[in-house]
């Protein structure tokens, strides 16, 4: 008896951490994890391509994940603090720079974001928001995320990847997009911005714009 009750105890303990394992995806690529199955095969390896190209030219680490629901992962927060969470769980970017990019798609969460590592100054929230509207959204609306997945990759890697690896300051955007992409400066560790994904696949589909906030969880970056 004595043995079964200490079986059990150890279960007790065990299943908890258990359950916690599960908190976040796989990892096995290190540029891109299409765990929703929403990408091409041939765009799967033309972003592959273009990340590699990214890490070896600049040493900037960018990764691409989709998924189907982040509450398969137990995740009860906002997409933000997930986002933010797996972002350090990861260890997204080099530790001396804080240079990580994340491009996060929940499609049946219908959201996203762009995760940025705190070496990303605020500027780049706006210019994250921008890349979503503009580069991501048009090809979502019409249910065609592979497209806009490979196009907003390509405009993240333009647009905020490559001008903060080369030391520029944050592109210009329009003064709407800075509006509706106002940030907190509250953050201690990363940035980016969030959006609800379309609903249907019209371009009237309605959206809830996700205020892009700094987050203030501590980071755990694993140097590459």
């Amino acid at each position: 008896m004595g043995l079964l009750v200490r079986g059990l105890v150890f279960l007790a303990f065990l299943l908890p951490s258990l359950a916690r394992a599960e908190d976040y995806p796989p990892h096995p690529d290190l540029f891109v994890n299409d765990m929703a199955g929403l990408i091409a095969p041939d765009a799967a390896q033309r972003i592959r391509s273009e990340l590699e190209k990214l890490k070896t030219e600049t040493g900037v680490e960018m990764t691409v994940l989709t998924i189907n629901s982040r509450h398969d992962f137990n995740a009860s927060g906002s997409l933000e603090a997930y986002a933010t969470a797996l972002f350090n769980n990861w260890g997204i970017g080099r530790r001396a720079y804080n240079d990580g990019i994340l491009v996060l798609i929940a499609r049946q969460d219908r959201e996203m974001r762009i995760e940025l590592g705190k070496g990303f100054n605020q500027g780049y929230d706006i210019i994250a928001q921008d890349v979503i509207n503009r580069s991501f959204l048009p090809s979502f609306r019409a249910d065609n995320y592979s497209v806009g997945i490979e196009t907003g990759v390509m405009a993240t890697i333009e647009q905020i990847a490559r001008p903060r690896a080369a030391g520029l300051p944050p592109p210009a955007v329009s003064t709407r997009t800075a509006f509706h992409a106002r940030c907190s400066t509250s953050a201690v560790t990363s940035a980016g911005c969030s959006m609800r994904l379309p609903s249907g696949c019209t371009a009237a589909s309605s959206m809830a714009i996700v205020s892009p906030a700094r987050t203030a969880f501590a980071p755990r970056f694993t140097p590459r």
